[in-house]
C-alpha cells in the first residue's frame, strides 16, 4: 500500500514538472540567435545591390571580393535566408534580399536624419556684421572658425540691421551688432569700439591728413558710403547733422571694395567704411584715414533674446567668448 502511494506521488510530481515546462515554453519567448550584422555589413550589402556584382562593389569599397562574399554568407546564415540568387546572367535579389535592401536604406536614412538633428542641436548660430571677426582676438576667432575649441559654430555674416532681425525672429542664437541697440529688445554685452575710416584718393588734398575733421566734408566733397541697412550709414549721417550739414552722398554700396574702387577713380569722392575692412582691401592709390577719436565711434555688442532659453553649451560659448574679448580690451 505504501509503495503504491509513493508511485502515485512520484507520477504526480513528474506530471507537474511536465506541465510547468509546457507553460514555460508558451509564456517565455524563445531565445533568438544573436545577429552579427553591422552597419558596415549593410553598407557592403547595399553596394552589392546597387551594382549586382561582387567585383564592382569590391572595387568601389576598396575591399576584396572574398571579404564581400564572407560578409554576405554570414548575413545569410544569421538571417537563415538567401539574399541573392547566383544565376548565369549574374546576381539577382531574392524577396528576402529586396526586403533587407529596403530595410537597410531606411536604417541609413534614419541615421542620417539623426546625425543632422544632433549636429543642429549642438550648433550655435551667430549673425555677425561682415568681416568683424577679423579683429577678434585669436582665441575668439578660433571659436568662430571651429578650430578645435570644443564648440560648433555657424556664422552668418550680414549687415547690422539684418543681424538683429535674424535674432529677433529666432533664426540665430546670438547676434553681433553695433550702436544704437534697442535695450528693451535684446540682452547686450559690450564688446569693443569700432571706428569708421575715410577712404581718400592719394591725389586728394586730404590724403596727407592724420585725421579727417568731419567739417571738411561740408563743401565740394561727395561721399560714397555703405548702404542704409548698415548702422554705419546712419551713424555717419547723425554725425554730419550734429555738425549742422547734410552730407552729399552720391553712392551707396553693399561692399567696401566697391567704395574703394570708386574712390580710386575720382579724387573728389571720399568713401566711408568700417575700419575692420581695411586689412581685406588693397591700398593702391587710396589712403585710409581715421576721424578724430571723439567722433564717429560705435560700440559693438553680443546680443541675445530675453525671451529665449538657450541650451547650456550656448551659454558656455557666450561665457568663453566674452572672456577672450575682455582679455583683448
Amino acid at each position: 500500500m505504501i509503495q503504491q502511494l509513493q508511485e502515485i506521488y512520484a507520477n504526480k510530481r513528474i506530471s507537474n514538472i511536465i506541465i510547468l515546462a509546457l507553460v514555460a515554453l508558451l509564456i517565455i519567448p524563445p531565445v533568438r540567435r544573436r545577429l552579427r550584422i553591422t552597419l558596415k555589413n549593410l553598407e557592403y550589402y547595399l553596394c552589392i545591390c546597387h551594382h549586382l556584382s561582387f567585383v564592382k562593389a569590391a572595387d568601389e569599397l576598396f575591399v576584396s571580393v572574398q571579404g564581400l562574399n564572407l560578409s554576405i554568407n554570414r548575413m545569410e546564415q544569421d538571417l537563415n535566408t538567401k539574399l541573392f540568387l547566383r544565376t548565369s546572367e549574374g546576381l539577382k535579389l531574392t524577396d528576402s534580399g529586396r526586403l533587407l535592401q529596403d530595410t537597410a536604406r531606411n536604417i541609413f536614412s534614419e541615421l542620417s536624419c539623426f546625425y543632422e538633428k544632433l549636429e543642429k542641436n549642438n550648433l550655435i548660430y551667430i549673425a555677425c556684421m561682415h568681416q568683424l571677426i577679423a579683429i577678434f582676438p585669436e582665441q575668439a576667432q578660433k571659436m568662430f572658425l571651429n578650430l578645435d575649441t570644443g564648440f560648433q559654430v555657424k556664422v552668418i555674416e550680414a549687415p547690422s540691421f539684418e543681424c538683429e532681425e535674424m535674432l529677433r525672429c529666432g533664426k540665430v542664437d546670438f547676434a553681433i551688432s553695433c550702436d544704437p541697440i534697442p535695450t528693451n529688445t535684446f540682452i547686450s554685452n559690450k564688446l569693443f569700439i569700432v571706428h569708421p575710416l575715410a577712404v581718400v584718393n592719394t591725389d586728394s588734398p586730404l590724403a596727407d591728413s592724420e585725421y579727417i575733421d568731419i567739417n571738411l566734408l561740408k563743401k565740394d566733397v561727395q561721399i560714397a558710403c555703405l548702404s542704409k541697412n548698415n548702422k554705419l550709414y546712419h551713424l555717419f549721417i547723425k554725425a554730419c547733422l550734429d555738425h549742422c550739414f547734410n552730407p552729399d552722398i552720391i553712392f551707396e554700396a553693399g561692399y567696401p571694395s566697391i567704395i574703394c574702387d570708386i574712390v580710386r577713380k575720382n579724387k573728389n569722392i571720399v568713401g566711408i567704411i568700417p575700419e575692420y575692412y581695411q586689412s581685406t582691401l588693397g591700398a593702391s592709390n587710396i589712403s585710409f584715414i581715421r576721424f578724430p577719436p571723439d567722433e564717429l565711434t560705435a560700440n559693438t555688442y553680443l546680443l541675445k533674446s530675453p525671451t529665449r532659453r538657450l541650451p547650456q553649451y550656448a551659454l558656455d560659448f557666450e561665457k568663453c567668448f566674452l572672456k577672450y574679448i575682455e582679455a583683448m580690451c
